[in-house]
């Protein structure tokens, strides 16, 4: 048997002529040639059934040898065989070569001779057969073959080269697991079925797996070509030394099919292609065509076989230009990317062998997967590199590397089509936008970059490239991989970032700046120190200088994002193009910056207070300011000549604006949303009007503006400013939202205004006599509006928002919407007894923007004149119709009117259920045999509680269009939601003598039916009367595809009413129209762009909107082709049969263009939807941050409160304090409650008072002096005096003479209790022992409060007001309470000599007060308490701790003087305090010299005199030199050195020379004291800087 594809070549011979000799000899030679042949007498066994089989054979194989000897004809299977090989030949692409041995192929043509079959007496030799294997036979010669002449062996030779050459296998490689060719084939299958497209070019980025699919493509058809030929990698290859030529070669060796030619020069070569191209059908691939000149060179510019097809891959976008000048078609595709799942796919398959991640490697491999965004080569290049260490730490490690570099492999494939480009402005412009532009609005980069680069003609070739590309809101972007090619270009320049180009990374940019490098290379350099914040970059300082930019001679792109710079600007480039300096330190800009080329300024955020042009700007077109809160004035306007772009964005200061603003004549775009202070109506003037009618105008309007922004200004309309705008006759975009008028003026007079927005005017009553040009108009929330009116009297909006409209209740042209209560009898006609129901409640739905937040109440609506209300079900006589049906639809005959009465039209009435479905549809139909025919779709309509019945009502004033006899089919077409349990209709009759009291005579409410409706008018001549596009319900599922056959039926295609719009059938629009759909007005910043595609409202959300660009439907488009002169060729037939193809096919084309124009709509209302949700985050950012400042400012508030409460209580109690003293009444702390108990109880507390200190002083106990050791002096030494026995002070003034202010004498008099003291007075060492009480709250920590105004750090807290026990108070029960106790205790701040450590911790248990105890662990375990400043939870660490484990120890105890556990926690995580190694240098080198000088103030002893002087420590004692009395003493036994805990730039030297005692201060240093004994005893002062 034969399996498919088990024979290459079939051999079809007589048998008796040549099995034993010739054709013996050929299957030989074939079978040693590697081919499969089959021949009969070896393939089929004996007794086996010889046509089936040898049927099967030649269907299988791929080519047929045909034999022809003399005797061949005289065989009936040799003609079957002969037979069914031609059919496979034109059935399936079958190679047939004819052998002519020893027989002329003339008489096989003539059939002569031995050839010559006639029909015999036989069951084989039938007419049909016969007639079929004359055909079969006179058909072989043509196709060419081969006659025997000379050597057999020779000839035989030549058979298998032919059969060889056609039988070699033409498939291409194709790369392993290739993923989502399928796909992409199936997108592209229908053009090798066109016969008028021969060419298909497929483009996309280097590496995007365009070769891939071609050859997908050609392995997949290639069987079905008579020839084939695939040139892979031509760019490369014509970089080659005859290359052309020898591409040439290999595509005509191919397209002749096997037969190679020889091609002398590339001239000839283009020649023999065209010639063979004109006769043979190929399949033809050219991979990697670069320019046209290559194509020409390898296809020449003559016709191709319409059955032939070539594919091209191309990095280019467009080949548009490649066929303008032949008559070849070609049909682009650009290549899809990968799609995250297909990207994983691929990923796995390459690094896991599996079609998913291993275990564990999901999220990296997501992680490599966004990095190559789609990009195949990519993928597979980083799926090898991965996969050779399968582990999480590998993968993560090379994922890093890659965001510094990029992988060479992929840069050398992408790098290509940059070095493709032929100018070198290309190319700077190209790696540019790679390292500053990407994501910037593209008109925005081209006013930068066109002069220097020619940025407009740029964009467009590196886009063609598929370099870079163009998003539908114009937005440069480019794939991330190229991105990283053009960094990756720039990194090459240098190894040192400040000698490349362009410096975009912020870490790279902070380095050279701080460090003051820069270079004459530097073109460009970006800096966000914001980004580095967020990304923890460890940097000194956020103040730089300017010294690296002024060396940067050719810096044309500056952008710096928060980045605070100081020093002069005298020398910066004089190319700079672009300044982006958000959050500017600058107050004005600085007079010596030279801007004269500057083309862009963005100052957003800024600290700007005025901003005035240091000189002239000529090229300056976009100044950008927004959100520049401190900016107060704009001066000297005039300076910028061609300024085209001004955003003032939410600069709330702003009160002043140059008024040679209004001169300005290049300024198209002006932004002050939010400019309240500039646009007071006070201060406003009438300068829009051209008449200053102030003396000192604030604010001018220049002519030439064609969008302008005042929204959120509080504009009013007044006689100084009318709003009128009468100069800005150019004005296309304005939005005054958010305002605080009534009216406005009429804008007939701008005839270029294509979009209103004037959302949140709550106080906007009517909008009178719109322009007929307007296209857009955006009324959100305006609660009070009434009424629209336009110029023309006619509804031409293309777009309209205007939900929240309340009270609207008329749009000209469009609906109206009237409470019955509003309403006058006249106004209803004979519908006047709908006053009697008008209080009646009815929920309204269909246009949720219409009917959201209106009344409830009976309402009736006027919508292409028919007016229709729905009520509650009811029995009213006047609803009696006339002919009734319980069905949803009725007929009956128009019968004649009664005497003197004429018809004026019919009540059309129904009942109905809903089935609480959300989306309700459904239409009234009015059809009759006289052309009527009607479908309406009213705009809302009464929606009746689940389970009751609603009516709705209408009437039609359709009278004169009914006549007597007509046939009037009256239905109610539901496609969804409702149930009709009855339809009725009543004729409507009027008097001829009152015509007055028609309907339209008196409401003159509505248009006469019979006007300009033609806009609603379907191809059969009905009129489709719905304003909206239903197709998109069936786009998001919520109607079913078959809904427009239930209205209309079969006779015309739903597509006819898609994209349909208030206005009715889409029509296309004036381009100004579609330019300002969707307006973008670009504010040229990072990132800023203002959708004005709808009101700038947060909460809009239009979930439907028409399309504005109009496209043409097939009704239309044909229509137009009814009016070609067809009576010219009415006598020709075939003419009006031509005629008629050509109208289906435009018709059909007209159907494929709008389906590609609602595609397009699609896509416009997604990034619509995206834009509202992007503004109402941006919103929803703006109100959290203002209650944030609420909060804030509360804050603020309540702390100024209690500041002045306690100031108060402070004073009351310094006040009351002395004379409790004289009493003996000493309460145990400073508290009402506690004065008050010890005046009723004397319990022999003790009043301890506290000296008043400085700012620099810390309070210590009794007992103890400034300095922290015993006194020494007499006990009132603390307290002011300037009789300090002879003693000189050095230091601030630790203890004031006087006081100034109420205020410094509340803030330096302090008042403190100690412990309650036994019935004897015995008090507490407390040297030893003394306790210091800290407010340990529950759950309170550790740490200092909010320090107040000449509070000190150290300052302890103060002890809480004990509760005064209660009389029944149980000891019992309070011995059983847990102890009072510390948690979470631990020490914060840095463990080095001169810093200040702080225990923090939370009480428990009722724990109020702690004692605190600093302590020294030496390294033999003993342990050594400190004596200064060590009874407090802050302790300054002194280079006595050094060598030492140094630990707090703090023992908790309540107001029942109870003790709890004692706690203890080490600092400097339990290691050795060790010396700051500052200090430790100079300790050295103070020893190594032997002495040491310090500079500092010494006090004279007077007043607050200090003297300045040197203070000289030598071995042996100290000098102070240069001050009034030089002192030279040596050191005495007893010489101490002590620095006061609250204050450690003071120190004092005691003991010197007489016990005296030497105070002095070294500003700027913090001095340390260690005793060093080496020699006589060096005593040495350690300080670092503070």
């Amino acid at each position: 048997m034969v399996s498919p594809g088990t024979y290459n070549v079939f051999l079809s011979f007589r048998g008796e002529d040549t099995r034993n000799a010739f054709t013996d000899h050929l299957y030989d030679a074939l079978v040693r040639a590697g081919i499969v042949t089959f021949r009969d007498n070896e393939e089929i066994r004996r007794g086996e059934e010889l046509q089936p089989e040898i049927e099967r054979a030649i269907k299988e194989s791929r080519a047929s040898v045909v034999v022809f000897s003399e005797k061949y004809a005289t065989s009936t299977w040799c003609l079957d065989e002969l037979a069914l090989i031609l059919q496979q030949r034109r059935e399936c692409n079958h190679f047939v070569l004819p052998v002519f041995y020893h027989v002329d192929p003339s008489d096989v043509r003539k059939q002569t001779g031995t050839f010559a079959i006639e029909v015999k007496a036989s069951s084989r030799w039938t007419d049909d057969n016969v007639s079929l294997w004359k055909k079969a036979l006179k058909e072989v010669p043509d196709l060419g073959g081969m006659v025997l002449s000379g050597s057999e062996a020779k000839f035989v030779k030549e058979i298998v080269d032919i059969i060889y050459n056609k039988l070699e296998r033409r498939e291409v490689s194709l790369p392993q697991n290739i993923t989502g060719m399928a796909a992409r084939y199936e997108d592209i299958s229908a053009w090798l079925n066109q016969p008028d497209v021969e060419f298909l070019a497929i483009c996309g980025m280097g590496g995007s797996g365009k070769t891939t699919l071609a050859k997908y493509i050609y392995n997949s058809n290639w069987k079905t070509y008579e020839n084939m030929s695939f040139l892979e990698g031509i760019r490369e290859k014509c970089e080659q030394p005859d290359g052309m030529r020898v591409l040439q070669e290999q595509l005509l060796k191919g397209i002749l099919g096997g037969k190679k030619r020889k091609i002398p020069s590339v001239s000839e070569g283009t020649c023999k292609i065209e010639e063979a191209l004109q006769t043979k059908r190929s399949l033809i691939v050219l991979d990697d065509i670069v320019e046209r000149s290559q194509l020409v060179a390898l296809l020449g510019t003559g016709k191709i076989n319409p059955q032939t097809k070539i594919i091209i891959t191309t990095t280019r976008e467009n080949t548009d230009d490649w066929f303008k000048f032949t008559d070849w078609r070609c049909q682009d595709y650009e290549m899809k990317l990968l799609n995250d799942d297909e990207s994983l796919e691929l990923l796995s398959r390459h690094a896991f062998g599996s079609k998913v991640p291993m275990e564990g490697f999901k999220e990296v491999a997501e992680q490599a997967v966004q990095y190559c965004e789609g990009n195949p080569l990519a993928l597979e290049v980083l799926a090898s590199a991965l996969s050779q260490k399968n582990t999480i730490v590998h993968w993560k490690s090379q994922l890093n590397t890659l965001e510094k570099d990029i992988h060479s492999r992929i840069h050398n494939v992408l790098i290509m089509s940059y070095n493709s480009l032929s100018l070198v402005l290309e190319k700077e412009l190209f790696l540019h936008i790679a390292c500053f532009f990407v994501g910037k609005d593209k008109d925005y980069v081209v006013k930068i970059l066109q002069h220097d680069y020619n940025a407009a003609s740029g964009i467009t070739s590196l886009s063609n490239r598929c370099l870079l590309s163009v998003s539908p809101n114009n937005k440069l972007m480019m794939h991330r991989l190229l991105q990283e090619m053009g960094k990756n270009i720039v990194r090459q320049e240098s190894k040192f970032p400040e000698q490349r180009s362009r410096v975009w990374l912020s870490s790279d940019s902070y380095k050279i700046l701080s460090k003051g490098k820069g270079s004459e290379t530097m073109e460009g350099l970006a800096l966000d120190m914001q980004m580095l914040e967020e990304q923890k970059f460890a940097f000194k300082s956020s103040n730089l200088k300017t010294d690296a930019l002024q060396k940067m001679d050719k810096l044309k792109l500056l952008q710096l994002n928060f980045v605070q710079l100081t020093g002069f600007y005298e020398n910066f480039s004089e190319d700079l193009r672009w300044l982006c300096w958000l959050g500017s330190n600058l107050r004005t800009i600085p007079s010596d910056l030279f801007m004269g080329n500057l083309v862009a300024i963005d100052m957003s955020y800024s600290n700007l207070e005025i901003f005035e042009p240091p000189m002239v700007l000529p090229s300056l077109q976009i100044l950008n300011l927004t959100d520049s809160h401190n900016l107060l004035e704009i001066r000297n306007m005039s300076m910028i000549p061609h300024l085209e772009t001004l955003i003032l964005w939410n600069c709330h200061s702003l009160s002043r604006v140059c008024e040679t603003i209004g001169d300005l004549t290049s300024l198209a775009l002006l932004n002050m949303t939010g400019c309240r202070n500039l646009c007071k109506s006070e201060q406003m003037e009438a300068s829009t009007s051209g008449k200053g009618v102030a003396e000192q105008p604030t604010l001018f309007f220049p002519r030439s503006l064609h969008r302008l922004f005042l929204k959120d200004c509080d504009l009013e309309c007044t006689e100084s400013f009318p709003l009128s705008f009468s100069i800005q006759l150019s004005l296309q975009y304005m939005n005054l939202g958010n305002s605080l008028f009534e009216f406005l003026p009429s804008y007939d007079h701008l005839k270029n205004l294509r979009v209103l927005d004037l959302s949140l005017c709550s106080m906007l009553k009517q909008l009178l006599c719109l322009p007929s040009t307007l296209a857009e108009l955006y009324v959100y929330y305006c609660k009070s509006l009434e009424e629209i009116s336009f110029q023309s009297h006619r509804f031409t909006l293309q777009e309209f928002g205007y939900e929240g409209c309340i009270s609207l209740l008329e749009i000209e042209g469009f609906i109206k919407l009237v409470p019955v209560t509003k309403l006058e009898e006249n106004d209803l006609g004979h519908m006047k007894w709908l006053k009697e129901y008008q209080n009646h409640e009815v929920c309204l739905v269909g246009d949720d923007e219409l009917t959201k937040g209106r009344s409830s109440c009976v309402q009736m609506l006027f919508e292409f004149n028919i007016m229709s209300t729905s009520l509650p079900y009811m029995k009213d006589p006047m609803m009696k119709p006339t002919y009734v049906s319980e069905l949803s639809y009725l007929y009956f005959d128009v019968p004649p009117p009664p005497k003197n009465r004429r018809l004026k039209g019919l009540d059309v009435t129904f009942k109905y259920t809903m089935s609480g479905e959300d989306d309700v549809l459904w239409f009234c139909k009015i059809s009759t045999n006289n052309d009527v025919d009607l479908m309406y779709n009213p705009k809302v309509f009464g929606k009746p509680k689940f389970g009751e019945v609603g009516i709705w009502l209408s009437y039609w004033p359709i009278g004169n269009a009914l006549h007597t006899g007509d046939k009037v089919n009256v239905s109610i077409a539901v496609i969804s939601g409702l149930e009709v349990h009855e339809c009725g209709v009543s004729l409507v009759y009027t008097d001829d003598k009152v015509a007055e009291e028609t309907l339209e005579n008196n409401m003159g409410l509505v248009e006469v039916l019979g006007g300009d409706l033609s806009g609603f008018q379907l191809s059969t001549r009905a009129y489709y009367l719905c304003r909206r596009d239903l197709f998109e319900l069936m786009e998001v599922g919520k109607l079913t595809p078959g809904w427009f056959s239930i209205l209309v039926g079969d006779t015309i295609e739903c597509t006819e009413v898609r994209g349909w719009r208030k206005t009715g059938r889409p029509t296309q629009l004036n381009p100004s129209f579609t330019e300002l759909k969707f307006v973008r007005c670009i504010i040229h910043g990072p990132e800023s762009i203002v959708d004005m595609s709808k009101s700038s409202i947060v909460d809009k959300k239009l979930e439907f909107m028409s399309s504005p660009l109009g496209d043409s439907m097939v009704s239309s488009t044909s229509s137009k082709f009814t009016e070609l002169p067809i009576k010219a060729v009415v006598d020709s037939r075939d003419q009006e049969q031509e005629i008629l193809l050509l109208r289906k096919h435009l018709v059909d084309y007209s159907i494929k263009e709008a389906q590609i124009h609602n595609e397009k709509f699609a896509l416009e209302k997604q990034i619509a939807y995206m834009r509202l949700q992007q503004q109402d985050l941006a919103d929803a950012a703006s109100k959290a941050l203002s209650y944030r400042q609420d909060i804030i400012e509360e804050n603020i508030r309540l702390t100024y409160a209690l500041q002045d409460a306690q100031e108060e209580r402070t004073t009351f109690i310094s006040s009351l304090m002395p004379l409790l003293a004289e009493y003996s009444l000493q309460p145990p702390v400073a508290d009402a409650q506690s004065i008050v108990s010890n005046v009723k109880n004397k319990n022999g507390l003790e009043l301890v008072t506290q000296q008043a200190y400085s700012d620099g002083d810390h309070p210590t106990p009794k007992g103890w002096d400034g300095a922290g050791v015993p006194e020494t002096s007499e006990p009132d030494s603390g307290r002011n005096n300037n009789n300090n026995n002879g003693v000189r002070r050095l230091g601030g003034d630790s203890y004031p003479t006087t006081t100034s202010s109420k205020n410094e004498e509340t803030s330096n008099k302090q008042v403190t209790f100690s412990d309650p003291v036994s019935s004897n007075n015995d008090v507490d060492d407390l040297e030893g022992g003394g306790e210091a009480f800290v407010n340990w709250n529950s759950k309170t920590p550790l740490e200092d409060p909010q320090p107040q105004p000449h509070s000190h750090s150290y300052s302890p807290y103060l002890t809480p007001v004990p509760e005064k026990p209660d009389s029944s108070y149980s000891e019992a029960a309070a011995d059983d309470d847990p102890l009072p106790a510390v948690e979470s205790l631990q020490i914060s701040g840095e463990a080095f000599p001169g810093r200040e450590l702080q225990a923090s911790g939370y009480s428990l248990n009722g724990t109020t007060s702690c004692n605190f105890e600093w302590v020294r662990h030496m390294e033999d375990g003993s342990v050594s308490y400190i004596e200064v400043g060590a009874k407090q939870q802050n302790y300054l660490v002194t280079a006595d701790d050094v060598d030492t484990y140094l630990a707090i120890e703090v023992q908790p105890t309540d107001n029942r003087k109870r003790k709890g556990e004692l706690v203890k926690v080490f600092a400097n995580e339990h290691s050795k305090i060790v010396c700051d190694p500052d200090m430790h240098d100079n300790i050295r080198k103070a020893l190594q010299t032997g002495h040491a000088e310090h500079r500092l103030s010494l006090w004279t002893g007077f007043l607050e005199i200090w003297e300045p002087v040197t203070l000289v420590i030598r071995k042996d004692g100290i000098n102070i030199k240069g001050g009034t009395t030089p002192v030279n003493e040596k050191f005495s036994p007893n010489t101490r050195v002590y620095i006061p805990c609250g204050n450690p730039v003071e120190f004092s030297i005691i003991g010197l020379g007489g016990c005296q005692e030497k105070k002095g201060e070294k500003e700027g240093l913090i001095f340390l004291t260690r005793q060093e004994e080496k020699g006589s005893g060096l005593l040495v002062f350690c300080y670092i800087q503070k």
